[in-house]
This record gives C-alpha cells, structure tokens and sequence, in this order.
C-alpha cells in the first residue's frame, strides 16, 4: 500500500507538471540553457546543454545531455549520452547508453545504462542504485550502495553497506566501512581493498584467500549466492523518507526507458500521433473495439499462418507484430491520450509539452497497471484504445495517398 501511495505522488507530480504554466518547457534539436532559471524545467532534444543553474527540478531527454549548471531539485535524465558535472541538490534518477557523474548529489542516485561512470571525487550523499553493462565506480557513497553490472570496478568508498554482484567479472579496490556482498564469475580483489564488517561471497573458482586484505568481521563464502536472483529489491534504507526513495527505484528504471521510447516518438511521429489523437477524439469506441480485434485477430493469423509451411514466415512476422505491440502498448496509449487530452482542450502544444503529457499518462498506466485484476483491465481498456487509434489514423493515411 505504500509503495502504491509513493508512486501515485510521483505520477501526480509528473502530470501537475504537464500542466503547471509556471514550468519551463524547451524543445528543438539543439537546447542551450545559457541564463539560470528559477522554477522546474523539462527539456527535449537531440543534444541538451544545461550551463547555468535550475533552481527547481529538472527533467531531461535526448540524444546528448550535458550538464554544467547546478540543479536545486531532482534530476531524471534519459538519453544516449549522460554527463552530470555539476551539484545536484536532491535525487538523480538517470537511464541512458553512457553516463558519467563527476560532482556530487545531495540525495540518492538510480543510474541504469550501458557504461556509468563515478570517478574520484564525486559524493553521493544518500544510497546509490545501479544497473549496467559496466560500472566504474571510484567516488564516494555515503549511504548504501546495490550493483548489478556485467563488469565492476569499484575502487570508492562506502560508508554503509554494499552488495555487488559482476555477472562477469568484479575488481575491489575500494573500502566498505559495512557489510558486504560481492559475486561474480570472476573476482579480483587487490591489496587496496577494505571491509569494515562481514563479507559474504562467491566466485567461480570457490574460496579464496583475502591475505593482508582487512576484514573487520567475517569473510564467508557463500554458494546459494550463485543463484542469487537479478533483480533482488534494494537493503531497506533507514528512514521512510529513505525507504519510499527506494521503493520507486526500479519503477523509474523503467520509467525512464519509457521516456526514451516516448521521446523518439514524439520527435519522429508527432503527425501520426496527433492523427491518433483526433481519432480518439472522433471516435473513441470505435478505437477501442479496432484495437481490441487487431490484438486478437493479429494474434491468431500468426498462429494460423505457422501452421502452414508456405505462411511460416508470414506467421513469424505477425507473431513479432503482436509482440511489439504488447511491448510498446502502454507506450503506444500514453502518447495517443496525450494528443487527445491536447485535442480535448483544443490547444496546440509543443514537443515538450506533448512529451511530457505522455510521460505523466504512462507513469499513471504502469501504477495502475499493479493493481490486481482491476488496474490490468484499465490498462487493457487504454492499450485497446490508444493502439485502435493508431490503426485507424494509419489506415487513414494510406487511404488518403490512395486517393490522391
């Protein structure tokens, strides 16, 4: 129940800024904030340069992020490239291809991509959360810290507790001043390294022998941690502010990759998605039923089209349809309500305004979406709609250049 509570404020407070005219929205292929702004900002674009300070919150999305100015609020990033070279006050939450944060964060950092980078130097102030290809870790966390990477290289500080797992290889060269946790195929531990409390660990080549290394409690080596599940929540922080931080965690991670999504759509089929709009508006049971026979009828001409051996490939190509459709459904809903709700009050938003309509919708589908049973039919009902309204606003398309 709380964990529902504290997402429903995040959505509210996604939506509110969708709405609230005192928010500053930016978008275009190349963005420069070059003079400090003084309330929240959302930005979009190809490559995003933030020089100054944003004395609220600041949401960002694009090919290329660069950010030289200091944020008074959060942070939620997503985007090819991610560098963070300036304070942030509160929480980071990021997601991207290749991430660096070189300055320090006053709350907690939710990072998930391919390279994330925390050189030396760098403070977090509260808990650090990351998922990624490979991590670099040489800075400072002054809470607790949760890896999974495919590579580690930790060579920082921890003050609180850490648990590392390396699907493929883990290098300890840092200090943890509590618990550990660290697995990995393989795990190199250099004589640099330090462990205030117990150690728990497993690696592929069995025990081993920590030598000169310190070990303030026990070093256990642990087998069950070899099948030790990927996605284990976060160690409950101390606090419930600390604790409702972390329970959305995972939610943002995707989230973000969401806002991804919804950024390359709103960028490259802006026309599409206002038609789907105006076909909601026109007709919103008919993109209800359209998108609930396209689901099903898909579905079953691959299935049929399998059985044949002259339709296989035609039955693979539906089957993948299906599957992308399912996958990008709520994605596909929250970008064709928001150009409804933009039709509905006949106005005529900008690319950052539309974006981040879309990303409150899909931020509230996937919350309900948790809900049993009940939150699912919603979500069936809006998916329904949102891509019956796609269907028919391309169906219409393609009538219109038959014509003419």
């Amino acid at each position: 129940m709380r964990k529902t509570c504290v997402l429903g404020v995040i959505a509210a407070i996604l939506l509110s800024a969708g709405l609230c005219p005192a928010a500053g929205f930016k978008s275009g292929d190349v963005i420069v904030i070059s003079l400090p702004f003084g309330d929240d900002l959302y930005v979009t674009g190809g490559k995003v340069v933030v020089a100054e300070p944003v004395s609220g919150d600041l949401l960002a999305a694009g090919g290329s992020l660069i950010f030289n100015g200091s944020v008074g609020g959060d942070l939620q990033i997503a985007g090819g490239s991610l560098i963070v070279n300036s304070p942030v006050e509160d929480d980071v939450r990021a997601a991207g291809g290749e991430m660096v944060f070189t300055s320090t964060v006053g709350g907690d950092l939710l990072a998930y991509g391919g390279d994330v980078t925390i050189p030396s130097g760098a403070v977090v102030e509260g808990d650090v959360v990351v998922g990624a290809g490979t991590l670099h870790l040489g800075g400072t966390v002054r809470g607790n810290l949760l890896v999974h990477a495919g590579t580690l290289d930790f060579s920082g500080t921890v003050l609180g507790d850490a648990k590392l797992y390396g699907k493929d290889k883990v290098r300890l060269e840092g200090r943890v001043e509590g618990q550990t946790v660290f697995v990995g195929e393989k795990v190199e531990l250099l004589p640099a390294a330090r462990f205030g409390k117990d150690v728990t660990y497993w690696r592929e080549d069995g025990e081993m022998d920590f030598g000169t290394v310190p070990v303030g409690g026990q070093a256990r080596f642990a087998p069950e941690l070899k099948k030790k599940k990927q996605r284990e929540l976060p160690f409950p922080p101390e606090g419930p502010g600390r604790k409702g931080a972390f329970l959305g965690g995972f939610f943002f991670a995707a989230l973000l990759s969401g806002i991804v999504v919804i950024l390359v759509a709103v960028l490259l089929l802006k026309g599409t998605i206002r038609h789907a709009g105006e076909a909601l508006y026109r007709s919103f049971w008919k993109c209800t039923g359209v998108g609930f026979l396209a689901f099903i009828l898909i579905f079953l001409a691959g299935i049929i089209a399998l059985i044949t051996v002259v339709g296989i490939p035609l039955g693979i190509l539906l089957l993948v349809v299906f599957a992308f459709s399912v996958l990008f459904g709520r994605i596909i809903a929250a970008v064709a309500f928001a150009a409804w709700i933009e039709r509905l009050r006949s106005a005529e938003w900008g690319t950052g305004r539309l974006l981040l309509i879309a990303i409150g919708l899909f931020t509230v589908i996937k919350l309900v979406s948790m809900a049993p049973f009940v939150g699912w039919l919603f979500v069936l009902f809006v998916v329904c709609a949102g891509y019956g309204s796609l269907v028919l606003s391309l169906w219409r398309s393609r009538s219109d250049e038959r014509a003419f």
